[in-house]
């Protein structure tokens, strides 16, 4: 792999990875800061991320190793401190005629390629952040001089010696680079999918895509949870065929069953995206009941959460061949009913007897429990 392609790998999977960790937080606080979320949204928020990563990446990767000649080897970097000195290796312009020749000059598109890598980052604190035009290039030459000691330091001193050129024309290319895209920022407002700015407190119409966001959320939350059991099960010492299985899915799956019951039947992919479950076809909407969250439990994830605990078992565990792929069928068919469906209530909401609501509404729901209690006391009385 080459060496400017490797950087950009490596970004990408760090992007990917670590939008899996930072998904479920990103959409709970924009929930609770603007009360809802677009595809644009996201989109723009994992661009700005593979962004960052990358002017990491191409920081520091790759990062030769280290031995005994390390100094010697790169004795010939040596710090740039005269500004615009990159102006005098070009080639000299004397007509229109001249343009390609510094077009194709190596000094000159390094210095372009600078200018260029710096315009997301203007674009992206404008927009996304709301910075002025002086504030904005204030932070990328902040961020600049960052990149620029990174590499005079050696990584902050991890190296002996730096083996990559501070530039102070490089400074100046880059804080360039995001005043420019202080100007191209309105470019990002035709991105689709971006919710306008309005109370956080009012309802919202309780879409497709919000319905499918807190499936994603809650598959993520008992990923994330099957996961530290498993770590916490492996630090413990435990040992046996069916620790992985509860450890990983079985543990999180029944997890998250408590915790919908404590929310009076949410899941938290639901609370999270600020949606209720009630009980549909009656006049009055009520709080569901133990047994429909039961039902909805376990058509939904923790059935596959059961099954995907059954798929890490030993195979002489009968079905624990077929049950990774019964899992993922039912996961698609989830997926597919929540996009495609007529109504919103997918297969867990028929077969439980439920549909979900905006949590925003006013209007407080009768729970069951507090109706048998009344209706008790009446008889008594």
């Amino acid at each position: 792999m080459g060496v400017r392609v490797l950087p950009a790998w490596v970004a990408a999977i760090s992007a990917v990875t670590l939008a899996l960790v930072l998904f479920v937080p990103y959409v709970a606080v924009r929930y609770r800061r603007r009360g809802d979320l677009g595809a644009g949204d996201v989109a723009l928020a994992f661009g700005f991320l593979l962004y960052l990563l990358a002017l990491i990446a191409y920081v520091m990767v790759p990062m030769p190793p280290v031995g005994p000649d390390f100094c010697q080897y790169y004795g010939w970097v040596r710090p740039q401190w005269q500004p615009l000195h990159v102006l005098t290796e070009w080639p000299a312009v004397r007509t229109w005629r001249d343009l390609p020749r510094v077009a194709a000059d190596g000094s000159f598109r390094s210095f372009a390629l600078n200018v260029a890598f710096f315009v997301p980052l203007g674009m992206f604190l404008r927009h996304l952040f709301r910075r002025g035009f002086v504030g904005t290039v204030l932070i990328g030459f902040g961020v600049s001089l960052l990149v620029e000691l990174t590499q005079l330091t050696g990584i902050w001193w991890i190296y002996p010696c730096p083996f990559r050129i501070f530039d102070v024309d490089d400074l100046i290319s880059n804080t360039s680079g995001a005043a420019i895209g202080v100007l191209f920022a309105p470019l990002l407002r035709l991105v689709p999918g971006q919710r306008a700015v309005a109370d956080a407190g009012l309802p919202r119409p309780v879409t497709r895509w919000r319905r499918l966001l807190a499936m994603v959320c809650d598959l993520l939350l008992v990923w994330w949870a099957g996961q530290v059991c498993a770590l916490l099960a492996g630090v413990a010492g435990f040992a046996g065929p069916w620790v992985p299985a509860w450890a990983e899915w079985w543990a999180p799956g029944v997890g998250l069953l408590v915790l919908t019951v404590a929310a009076r039947g949410a899941s938290p992919g639901q609370v999270i995206v600020r949606l209720r479950p009630v009980a549909a076809g009656e006049e009055a909407e009520r709080r569901p009941g133990v047994v429909a969250m039961l039902v909805r439990w376990l058509v939904g994830l923790g059935g596959v959460a059961g099954l995907l605990g059954l798929a890490v078992t030993p195979t002489e565990v009968p079905g624990a061949e077929i049950a990774w792929w019964v899992a993922l069928g039912l996961l698609l068919v989830h997926g597919v009913s929540a996009v495609l469906g007529r109504d919103q209530r997918g297969i867990s909401g028929r077969l439980s007897g439920l549909q979900v609501i905006d949590a925003r509404v006013s209007a407080a729901l009768p729970d069951p429990a507090d109706d048998r209690r009344r209706s008790s006391d009446r008889q008594d009385g």
